[in-house]
């Protein structure tokens, strides 16, 4: 792709200088030489290359945008290599199947958290869990401060013998407007559609099934 634009870059440089020297009937001043025609593609690659860091990994707002599963796990990738607190906005559905599966393996969970993750009325699709100890989910633990909001956990399968919840294994955070809809099975002491533990929840719904054993459900 960055061949094809400096192409196109070079050609539209060009015609413009040509279109100069056509228009004027005298000889164009300040035609750009080599040198200063390459500074310029490099300039104009250099802010298409911004704007496109801007578009996925963040903008003025300071928001992650977080279009694929590929994206997802860069996002993670950031969260606990120090970004605890990156924010994020989904910006289409997220089908967890490339990444995650009976026949790839299961998801690991964003182990903490305490930023704000938008889900914008996207779904996560196809999240597979399996035989997980500790926090298990999207996120092992949402922190206090933290807050997911506007995100459906769909078709999920999550077998698990620590705190469970499609969403967050515990939160001490605030969870809004999540839903869920899968498959829950936890042999440990706490589980639940969206979350094993939240602190706070509001107009969240599971309309999933949640297998427990142990002490709440």
């Amino acid at each position: 792709m960055k061949k094809c634009w400096k192409k196109f870059l070079a050609m539209a440089v060009s015609a413009s200088i040509a279109l100069a020297a056509t228009a004027c009937g005298d000889a164009p001043r300040n035609i750009p030489d080599g040198e200063e025609l390459q500074e310029m593609m490099d300039e104009a690659e250099s802010k298409k290359e911004e704007e496109y860091q801007a578009q996925v990994e963040g903008s003025k707002d300071g928001m992650m945008r977080i279009s694929s599963s590929e994206d997802l796990v860069k996002f993670k990738e950031r969260v606990e290599n120090g970004e605890i607190a990156l924010g994020a906005v989904l910006t289409a559905d997220i089908d967890m199947s490339d990444i995650c599966g009976e026949s790839i393996g299961s998801w690991e969970p964003v182990r903490q958290y305490a930023g704000t993750f938008d889900g914008d009325n996207h779904s996560i699709k196809n999240l597979y869990m399996n035989n997980m100890d500790g926090f298990t989910g999207l996120f092992g633990e949402a922190l206090e401060g933290s807050v997911i909001k506007n995100v459906a956990m769909e078709n999920y399968q999550i077998i698990s013998a620590g705190e469970a919840g499609s969403l967050a294994g515990i939160s001490y955070g605030t969870v809004e407007n999540c839903h869920s809809n899968g498959q829950l099975t936890a042999t440990g002491r706490i589980s639940g559609g969206l979350c094993g533990i939240a602190e706070i929840m509001v107009g969240c719904s599971n309309r999933g099934t949640v297998n427990g054993v142990g002490a709440t459900v």
